[in-house]
């Protein structure tokens, strides 16, 4: 790869994860970043996590104090002095991907997808460094590993604001969570835990969560959070706790978070601005990058999510033919198929060998079947005896057993390698992985939240 950003933080949930994705991210260099790219990976070591706002001062911080005694390289300074950094968020519980990631040894960043790689993290990180590194000179870009968009046109990119914000503009004023209203005088964030319907004559765009800062923006946010960062007491994140505050004005803010602690917080947060505005009043201080109205939001955050994603590669559409280029898919059929399987010309199959059935709009990854039968299915990673479903997700499952599962089955299998003991975890494509966190379901052996305990005391 011949451009990219100079440098690469990578945010870990532990430090297990962190030593994996150092090795595994540096034998991947000149791929999927430059090969002369700085890779520092960190660990969010944050009792019960630090959020996406502080997370980041969190991660950069670390990864100043590590590229100093590590590396001998002063970070700060090289930010400041034009270097570009990327920093990539896998530290969260990712809750909404349970049963899938207690297979993945509880990390996002480890998600299976159909890349040359195959890893989400790192198909994320080479399609940011291809389409988002150029022009970000002096600047701290925020990318989160479990989404990737793909705007309808080259980005090309000229950094003057202290704060960028990824969005899309939406085809009409949609209510939503997490919506940025493009004003000429500058974007305003709204983030709030129901769907609002915003009245307003300018541009509502979604708010796609991955950023840009300036250098004096990161050191001001850095010197104002110093006390957090130190006592590691409090959860902050970007759009809610940073983002909001600093655009909107005080009486909507304090309409959508009535309570005295946000009074407070907001105007420590409108002082902070002050601050940053009075050292360059010329430069504008947020700017909306939009990624097209005809750009695609490729959405891993949740278990449907990763389902309907993975499910656009059967599409013979626009965005099915860029999903396969950005994922390296060249033919969407495997020819080393035995002739008693039927396959439709929609389905894709890549490194898997099925040996009889019928499979219909379906996307396998790394399957090996005795017998199939499977319409608008995603099977990754699996070896099978026989199986029979519709619409539904099967992960890292290993069975020599015939199986027919009810129409939208999630299954994942997880074996811990401290003992051998295998779980066979079950959910639907309809239900929440977050509610459900504490609750066994009817088939499982044991909660989401128990099994990620267990992976996470296995290590495996």
């Amino acid at each position: 790869m011949q451009h990219g950003f100079d440098i690469l933080i990578i945010s870990t949930r532990n430090s297990s994860q962190e030593e994996f994705w150092h090795k595994k991210l540096r034998a991947s260099k000149g791929e999927i970043c430059r090969d002369d790219a700085l890779i520092i990976t960190v660990a969010e070591n944050w009792p019960g996590g630090a959020g996406t706002g502080l997370g980041t001062l969190y991660a950069y911080q670390k990864a100043v104090e590590k590229g100093k005694f590590k590396y001998h390289r002063d970070i700060a300074h090289m930010l400041r002095t034009g270097a570009s950094i990327a920093l990539y968020h896998t530290a969260g519980y990712g809750k909404e991907l349970f049963p899938l990631l207690a297979s993945e040894e509880n990390a996002i960043a480890n998600l299976k997808i159909p890349s040359t790689h195959g890893s989400l993290l790192e198909l994320v990180v080479k399609q940011t460094n291809e389409q988002f590194s150029t022009g970000r000179e002096g600047r701290l870009s925020v990318f989160h590993c479990d989404q990737v968009f793909y705007p309808d046109r080259t980005f090309a990119y000229s950094p003057d604001s202290h704060l960028d914000l990824f969005c899309q503009t939406l085809p009409q004023n949609r209510p939503g969570k997490s919506l940025v209203v493009m004003e000429p005088s500058g974007a305003k964030v709204f983030d709030t835990s129901e769907p609002v319907q915003l009245s307003t004559r300018f541009p509502i765009a979604t708010n796609l969560s991955g950023f840009s800062l300036s250098w004096d923006m990161t050191q001001a946010l850095m010197e104002e959070f110093k006390g957090e960062l130190e006592d590691q007491n409090a959860r902050m994140n970007a759009n809610t706790d940073f983002w909001m505050p600093l655009t909107v004005d005080y009486e909507t803010y304090l309409s959508m978070n009535p309570y005295p602690e946000h009074q407070m917080h907001y105007h420590r947060m409108a002082a902070l601005k002050s601050r940053i505005v009075k050292q360059n009043p010329s430069r504008p201080f947020i700017k909306a990058m939009d990624i097209g109205r005809n750009g695609y939001w490729w959405d891993f955050r949740s278990v449907k999510s990763y389902y309907l994603t993975l499910l656009k590669l059967t599409r013979e559409t626009q965005e099915g033919h860029h999903m396969k280029q950005l994922f390296g898919i060249k033919s969407p059929i495997d020819h080393n198929q035995a002739s008693r399987v039927i396959v439709d010309r929609n389905s894709c199959l890549i490194d898997s060998e099925v040996h009889g059935g019928s499979i219909k709009n379906s996307v396998l990854i790394g399957v090996k079947a005795e017998s199939l039968i499977l319409e608008n299915c995603v099977v990754i990673h699996s070896n099978l005896n026989s199986l029979e479903t519709s619409n539904s997700l099967i992960y890292s499952v290993d069975d020599e057993h015939p199986l027919k599962l009810a129409q939208g089955t999630v299954r994942a299998d997880i074996t811990l390698k401290s003992s051998g003991k295998k779980y066979q975890m079950y959910s639907h494509l309809d239900r929440d992985g977050v509610s459900d966190w504490n609750t066994p379901l009817p088939q499982n052996p044991c909660s989401y939240s128990e099994i990620h305990q267990l992976v996470d005391q296995s290590k495996i």
